[in-house]
């Protein structure tokens, strides 16, 4: 529910390399998600970004037409 304060979180591709090659291995209990077919990578790294900016806008109780001065 906190993963943000484990003290043993692991982030690929923070302080852990190795994301951006074709291969990668991974721990067994990772939370990795593959990516649909059909969808190019363009879009596909658009997936956190865009769930971090809707989480934001969630606990800020914020609707998309909202405006934020």
């Amino acid at each position: 529910g906190m993963e943000h304060k484990c003290d043993r979180l692991v982030i690929y591709g923070q302080g852990i390399d190795g994301c951006m090659a074709e291969y990668m291995i991974y721990k067994k209990r990772s939370w990795l998600h593959k990516v649909p077919e059909g969808i190019s990578p363009t879009y596909a790294v658009l997936a956190e970004p865009v769930a971090v900016s809707g989480r934001a806008m969630d606990r800020a109780h914020l609707k998309p037409t909202d405006l934020v001065k």
